[in-house]
């Protein structure tokens, strides 16, 4: 008997199968500046604040597709200059390759 994997490889290139996985390497104690992270907590009320506030979330629903209120907001509180806008996005990566 054959498994899924195994019949998933006929339609596999070869070098796509000759691939393996990025592996993360171990970083306690470490300041990882390149993958945005924030060294620093945020203080109690911040989380507190935060925690309410996404409680109220609808996290079982897609949010909007262009994020229209979102970049309003970002803008407003920017202060940014009539005709310019916001691009939002899925990372760095997704944002360059647009």
């Amino acid at each position: 008997m054959t498994t899924l994997a195994d019949r998933m490889t006929r339609y596999l290139r070869a070098d796509v199968q000759g691939m393996h996985g990025y592996a993360v390497q171990p970083s306690a104690g470490m300041v990882k500046v390149d993958t945005m992270e924030n060294p620093f907590q945020l203080p109690a009320h911040l989380r507190q604040q935060l925690g309410a506030r996404l409680a109220e979330v609808a996290l079982n629903r897609y949010p909007a597709e262009r994020g229209d209120v979102l970049r309003a907001e970002l803008a407003r509180h920017a202060q940014m200059p009539e005709g310019c806008d916001i691009m939002l996005g899925n990372g760095s990566d997704e944002l360059i390759s647009l």
